[in-house]
């Protein structure tokens, strides 16, 4: 299980803007902070988040290591009364490393 805490978030949106003729496009981009809490009306998000995560890995006898991460949020972490209805966070990482100063095997 995992637990977590929303402290920063930033909205970034770039859509395509056409012309009068339908012949030319422009982007415009809008970027924002997000705001956390539970009201639908004034918040992006819920501040608490929680769900599963796992990981497995193999270690090397040359001091490398593989590792892959899932995580899969369990918590509806959009505000009360938004106008969507359910969102939630996930993850999937991937890893190579090197363990520095790791006795030999």
């Amino acid at each position: 299980p995992y637990a977590g805490i929303h402290l920063i978030g930033h909205h970034k949106m770039k859509y395509p803007v056409i012309d009068s003729q339908n012949t030319t496009y422009t982007y415009n981009i809008e970027e924002s902070e997000m705001k956390f809490g539970d009201n639908g009306a004034h918040h992006d998000m819920r501040k608490l988040d929680y769900g599963i995560y796992t990981q497995i890995g193999y270690e090397s006898s040359v001091r490398l290591y593989f590792k892959g991460t899932f995580s899969y949020g369990l918590a509806n972490i959009a505000p009360e009364n938004a106008a969507f209805s359910f969102q939630r966070n996930w993850a999937l990482g991937f890893s190579i490393g090197v363990f520095l100063g790791k006795d030999d095997w």
